[in-house]
């Protein structure tokens, strides 16, 4: 045990969401891990990462904007410091760069190689009619889907 410390055992995933979204960062000393997708998880809940230099994958998740590398025993101290002193946005930087708009791209993409006809403008978001009635006439209304905007987020620098 340690002050400010909390340590729990294996967690299913919906609780162990509910203790992760309550951290200051994600702890990650796994190196034989290829990209857990916990990282990911913890972005989109806006906490940073404090991760092993030398996992196997996901560490192209770390930048400036979502948590910092730790090389060993010797210097982890240091980095969750590091990580805790600063301000970081990692959901916002996890949007801009993974989110829903660029994975819709991707699919898009996908699909003008099976048919170019395909365009942007083409595709609905598919949400819940407002009533009944609604729903009964249409089965569906569409809705606009834009980009994310977030303007204090740029491309990861490493």
């Amino acid at each position: 045990e340690a002050p400010g410390v909390n340590f729990v055992s294996h967690l299913p995933w919906r609780d162990l969401l509910a203790h992760l979204v309550q951290s200051r960062f994600l702890f990650v000393p796994n190196v034989l891990d290829p990209s857990p997708k916990v990282l990911g998880e913890a972005l989109c809940l806006d906490v940073p990462l404090v991760m092993h230099k030398e996992i196997l994958g996901g560490w192209k998740y770390i930048n400036a904007f979502t948590g910092v590398f730790f090389n060993g025993e010797e210097d982890v101290i240091a980095a969750v410091r590091a990580c805790l002193n600063k301000s970081r946005n990692p959901r916002d930087w996890f949007r801009v760069n993974y989110g829903p708009y660029l994975a819709g791209q991707r699919l898009l993409r996908l699909l003008r190689s099976v048919d170019p006809s395909i365009s942007e403008q083409s595709h609905l978001c598919l949400v819940e009619s407002e009533s009944a009635e609604a729903h009964r006439a249409t089965g569906l209304r569409e809705i606009s889907c834009h980009p994310p905007s977030v303007k204090s987020v740029s491309r990861p620098l490493i």
